[in-house]
């Protein structure tokens, strides 16, 4: 019974682990597509410009 307790809390650990990663990369994968688009948007405003 208490061997099957310890195998939940680890494997609930390393879910949360998990999840943690995956937003990590996720908010970098955000931060990088928001940065190109707003570069991108900047680029078609100066070429209006000129």
């Amino acid at each position: 019974m208490l061997g099957g307790r310890v195998v939940l809390v680890r494997q609930h650990l390393l879910l949360r682990e998990f999840v943690l990663v995956l937003r990590q990369q996720f908010v970098l994968v955000l931060r990088q597509f928001l940065l190109t688009r707003a570069r991108g948007a900047r680029r078609t405003v100066t070429a209006n410009a000129s």
